[in-house]
């Protein structure tokens, strides 16, 4: 479980027992989806309106952000790399939370863009 709270996702043998699986690949992107995609971005609808990218770009650096804390937000090559993946997914998942009006189908995609970290692992 300790690859929860470091970020270690990507270390041999980090998503091999049943709770780190469960965590990574449902529990924390559930949470995630909930907090960026569902309060915040809904925040940011009520601060600049609705259709706009305002919200989605609000949400995905807040997620962004988020994702920097496993890297004691030091600009690490680690935490470029973890950048690099996490702008463009939050902007997706925004998008789709955007066009669905909910945090369901980003949920799922999330889950989806996870699995390989647990099947290749």
């Amino acid at each position: 479980m300790g690859a929860v709270f470091a970020g270690h996702w990507l270390r041999a043998g980090a998503t091999h027992d049943a709770p780190t699986i469960v965590a990574f690949l449902l529990a924390a992107p559930l949470g995630e989806e909930l907090l960026f995609r569902g309060a915040i971005f809904e925040l940011s609808e009520r601060a600049f309106g609705h259709g706009g990218w305002a919200p989605v770009i609000v949400s995905t650096v807040f997620f962004s952000l988020h994702h920097l804390q496993l890297h004691q937000f030091q600009p690490t090559p680690a935490a470029l790399a973890q950048l690099a993946f996490t702008v463009p997914m939050g902007l997706v998942f925004g998008r789709i939370r955007q066009l669905t009006s909910s945090v369901s189908p980003a949920f799922v995609v999330h889950v989806l863009t996870n699995l390989p970290g647990v099947v290749g692992s």
